[in-house]
């Protein structure tokens, strides 16, 4: 009879809570699963965001890339230009100075020809 009146009492126990527990357990699964939900929604938004950033890093790198080499190439070619530039004037500069010691040897022969 103790068996049986223990087994009553453990049959109202498990009913009375048996129902609210498993419905907790429920209820905190379900709410556990949205709060890992939440988080996996937002961890996914911030790799789509670094993702986003590095692409836009990437692209200014290679804008920054590109615009270097063309600054390059132009400095590279002002520079050409500048030594023709300057080679034209070291020829004129030396043609000059030939000019200006024939001009003087004139001068000299000139001299020496009125001294006669």
């Amino acid at each position: 009879m103790a068996d049986h009146e223990q087994g009553k009492l453990w049959n109202a126990l498990l009913q009375r809570f048996a129902l609210p527990l498993a419905t907790f357990c429920i209820g905190f699964g379900s709410s556990e699963m949205m709060a890992v939900q939440s988080l996996h929604d937002r961890v996914m938004s911030n790799d789509r965001e670094i993702r986003a950033v590095a692409q836009d890093v990437s692209r200014e790198q290679d804008t920054r890339v590109s615009e270097d080499r063309e600054i390059r190439e132009q400095i590279y070619s002002t520079r050409a230009q500048t030594e023709k530039r300057m080679e034209y004037v070291v020829t004129l500069m030396e043609g000059l100075m030939k000019q200006n010691s024939e001009v003087i040897g004139l001068f000299k022969l000139q001299q020496q020809f009125d001294k006669k």
